[in-house]
């Protein structure tokens, strides 16, 4: 209040609050963890405010942050017209994903999509929990109404589904 009893007008910050967040830990280099530590990283960049951030600065957080290993890498990545680096975020991220997940057959995805039945003692959920997740490998297209993903994922219900 001032001397005269009337109220300051004064910025608060309540509802706002600095919120300082570490980074994911490094990432340990084992391909099938890349994308849930990318996920996680990407989940930093956007909550950490990072993502507002010049596309150098994101590029040399992502190396850090990953960890030793991760400079060597992409100084091995070539870009177009045989250049050795970006200056793109994404570009970076891209031949990141590249080294680290592998190329799939989707024949062989979409084999095992197909074979998949309810096994014994396993609940008709996780039997087609496991369906949703062979799925995402299949490339299965959208068609006109329902995705062929949703409409192959019953079918394989209908088939697979233990008697009993």
């Amino acid at each position: 209040m001032t001397q005269n009893g009337d109220k300051k007008n004064e910025s608060s910050s309540v509802g706002m609050c600095a919120l300082r967040l570490d980074p994911p830990k490094n990432f340990d280099f084992e391909p099938k963890n890349w994308p849930m530590w990318n996920e996680n990283f990407e989940r930093f960049r956007s909550a950490s405010g990072l993502s507002a951030q010049p596309q150098q600065q994101l590029i040399d957080t992502l190396i850090y942050v990953m960890g030793f290993k991760a400079n060597s890498i992409a100084k091995s990545f070539t870009y177009e017209a045989g250049k050795t680096s970006s200056d793109k975020y994404d570009d970076v991220k891209g031949k990141f994903d590249s080294h680290f997940l592998p190329h799939k057959n989707v024949i062989h995805e979409r084999y095992l999509f197909c074979t998949r039945s309810q096994k014994q003692n396993e609940s008709a959920e996780e039997f087609i929990t496991s369906l949703y997740k062979l799925a995402e490998t299949c490339e299965f297209k959208s068609m006109t109404g329902a995705t062929i993903k949703d409409e192959m994922i019953r079918d394989r219900i209908v088939v697979g589904v233990a008697d009993g």
